[in-house]
């Protein structure tokens, strides 16, 4: 008999706690507008044709018209009312999080529950799940490529990528980066296993491609025609994306360490693989601009607004000039840990899949925060979820480190998203 202590029911708790009181309310925020400008019309002109779909006219927001065709599939049975759309969202986000559990060793339930709160608090991943955003279903379509590519080792494993990698693909279009790593995955396991037809693999592995060949060409463009002056306007650089996402890491990544390799922090922290990261670290801190700038689209997020506060010298914010060798160096520890512990093969697949995500961040012009974070704690995850199943049963990660992190983004979340939503806004 499983125990309420090490059931998921801990998680779905806390989580719908979090965001059924926003699910329910019909007061303003960021993303009610988005819901309300482009998603909701989105839907209703879909399901007014459907199962028509025009690639232009249809496509309303920046991304891909998936998720928005769902719904309004969905929407064909409970109508195209607000709170069974929100719940739908709710329950794909939810989907995510049970995912994951299920991949966790049954005896490491305890650390599963503080990991997974980290997610399931996360103010981004908590508004992207109680509106009608697209944000949590790639997501999800993600995760299940990367259970598929770095866990499961039946080779029918690798045809499921591709499928699910194209499906994300068609979620928000900037996930085609996944047609590499189940590429690779391919690769594998053509190379242990030389039977199965090489023409009809290497589909299922370039299918995220070609529905991303599909919409472009639909589009003359990566995005929508209605977004291509928007996306193509000049100022971006490629030094704030990877400086942000290390600046997360660098938040976020040594509770992640701590939880499960505490124990050789020494060995790790002194080695080359940290030092060369903090190098490389601080080369990308002023390798461009990192202050706040909405034009730029540098903003949204905790770290722009801890930018414009803090000193800028010569246009390269202290925040990331701090944080973001720090994250280089985590990430340096973290590359040592998974090499020594699961193999070059496993550590390179995950160390790649984490890259290729990195680089899918260049076109983006917009250096949003909930672009960030959500899907670094799910790379972390996987870290953990990689240490953890390569160790015996008996070994017992440390919760505490998790647990304060996810308590932080619980505090953070009541602040930043509840406290503005019901009673006014905090945060200017």
């Amino acid at each position: 008999m499983i125990s309420f202590k090490s059931s998921f029911v801990w998680i779905a708790l806390v989580f719908g706690g979090l965001c059924l009181p926003l699910v329910l309310c019909d007061r303003s925020s960021n993303y009610s507008g988005d819901e309300a400008a482009f998603y909701l019309p989105a839907i209703r002109q879909i399901r007014a044709n459907w199962p028509a779909l025009d690639l232009r006219r249809d496509c309303l927001s920046a991304t891909a018209p998936g998720y928005p065709y769902l719904l309004a599939t969905l929407s064909l049975a409970t109508g195209t009312n607000l709170l069974p759309l929100r719940l739908a969202t709710f329950a794909v986000s939810l989907a995510l999080l049970w995912l994951l559990w299920r991949c966790f060793p049954v005896r490491q339930r305890s650390v599963a529950i503080a990991a997974l709160l980290v997610l399931a608090c996360s103010n981004f991943y908590v508004k992207s799940a109680s509106w009608v955003v697209t944000d949590n279903a790639a997501l999800l379509g993600m995760t299940g490529t990367l259970v598929c590519i770095l866990l499961v080792g039946n080779p029918c494993a690798s045809r499921w990528a591709g499928v699910l990698a194209a499906t994300t693909t068609f979620t928000r279009q900037n996930y085609v980066w996944l047609a590499v790593p189940a590429a690779e995955r391919m690769r594998r396991d053509l190379a242990a296993r030389p039977g199965p037809i090489v023409w009809l693999q290497t589909g299922f592995a370039l299918a995220p491609v070609a529905v991303f060949g599909i919409l472009i060409t639909a589009w003359s463009d990566v995005v929508p025609p209605a977004w291509r002056e928007v996306h193509n306007q000049a100022g971006g650089n490629l030094a704030a994306p990877l400086a942000y996402a290390l600046a997360v890491i660098g938040c976020l990544g040594g509770f992640f360490y701590a939880a499960v390799s505490w124990d050789d922090r020494r060995t790790d922290f002194l080695s080359r693989w940290v030092w060369i990261g903090a190098g490389l670290g601080l080369a990308i801190s002023v390798a461009g601009p990192t202050f706040a700038s909405a034009p730029a689209g540098r903003w949204g997020g905790y770290l722009w607004l801890l930018a414009e506060r803090l000193p800028t010298p010569a246009g390269r914010s202290i925040v990331f000039l701090i944080l973001t060798p720090i994250g280089g160096a985590v990430v340096g520890a973290l590359l040592r840990r998974l090499y020594a512990e699961v193999g070059a093969a496993t550590a390179a697949s995950w160390s790649w899949t984490c890259a290729f995500w990195g680089l899918s961040q260049f076109p983006n012009r917009q250096v949003f925060h909930r672009y960030y974070e959500p899907a670094i704690v799910i790379f972390l995850i996987f870290w953990v979820l990689l240490i953890l199943r390569s160790r015996p049963l008996d070994s017992t990660p440390r919760c505490l480190p998790l647990g304060m992190l996810a308590v932080g983004q619980f505090v953070l979340t009541l602040i930043v998203v509840h406290y503005q939503v019901f009673f006014g806004r905090l945060l200017p």
